[in-house]
């Protein structure tokens, strides 16, 4: 029996206009349609924060931790995520790149479940 091709993953649908993000995070927090453009975020740590419409361009996610994060059409590009650790997170339609498409993700935990 013929095997399906595999589907291409939907692409982010961010706005057309951002408003600028503070360099903070939160517990329980939704973010919704901001820039996170050469944004410190490094060290820090948040609990069911949601990102909704987000791009993070040269932001700073180094030795991150986040747990139970989810990200909706959200792009990250040109980021710092060495370190960055998420428990229990999720992306959906979420696009990671560096210049030349080579993602920076060294160090990285995507834990699916429990703290591993």
């Amino acid at each position: 029996m013929p095997t399906k091709p595999a589907r291409r993953p939907a692409k982010p649908k961010p706005p057309a206009a951002l408003d600028p993000a503070a360099d903070e995070l939160a517990d329980e927090a939704v973010y919704r349609r901001l820039g996170f453009v050469e944004t410190d975020l490094s060290g820090r740590t948040a609990a069911l924060a949601e990102f909704e419409q987000c791009r993070f361009r040269t932001a700073n996610l180094s030795n991150t931790r986040l747990e139970r994060a989810s990200f909706t059409d959200c792009l990250l590009e040109s980021s710092d995520l060495a370190n960055l650790r998420t428990v229990k997170s999720s992306l959906h339609r979420a696009l990671v790149r560096r210049p030349n498409d080579r993602a920076a993700l060294g160090g990285r935990r995507l834990a699916r479940g429990g703290d591993h």
